[in-house]
């Protein structure tokens, strides 16, 4: 029986898995970013394929640093591409743009409604915790693990 091949994970590495703020020189890499750290860690687990998809990719003096930064945070030497292929089934980059497919309509809220949808939620908790009323006709449970679930994110 032959065994078929699972696709990948690309995950960028500046600004996404490491912290990155501006071009500083190609042997440095940020501080490892907590929580895609511990993601890509679980993916890794679970048994995913997981490849860093960076711009540093094809330019020797700045993938050399990679594989001892990626071992130093306890990840394995992983491989480092800037190529998408048709097994690539999800891409993790702070510079990306979710679009549906063929219609070229943007899938992500803007940050605009985003913030304005997270002020609507905690206003209503803190006004629910206040009175301990369910005034707002929803329930103060939903609202209370919506506003948490975002706050959480925030961090």
């Amino acid at each position: 029986m032959v065994e078929q091949e699972q696709g990948w994970i690309g995950v960028d590495l500046d600004g996404t898995l490491a912290e990155y703020h501006r071009w500083v020189a190609a042997n440095h890499i940020g501080e490892p970013i907590p929580k895609m750290m511990a993601r890509v860690k679980e993916w890794l687990a679970e048994g995913k394929r997981i490849k860093i998809f960076t711009a540093r990719a094809g330019i020797p003096e700045q993938t050399a640093p990679i594989g001892p930064w990626l071992k130093k945070h306890g990840l394995p030497d992983l491989e480092i591409t800037n190529v998408k292929d048709f097994k690539m089934i999800a891409l993790w980059d702070d510079r990306c743009v979710r679009v549906e497919p063929n219609t070229g309509r943007r899938l992500d809220l803007d940050d605009g409604l985003i913030k304005e949808i997270t002020n609507v939620l905690k206003d209503a908790v803190r006004t629910m915790r206040t009175y301990g009323t369910d005034n707002m006709g929803f329930s103060i449970d939903r609202c209370n693990a919506l506003a948490n679930k975002i706050m959480e994110e925030e961090e």
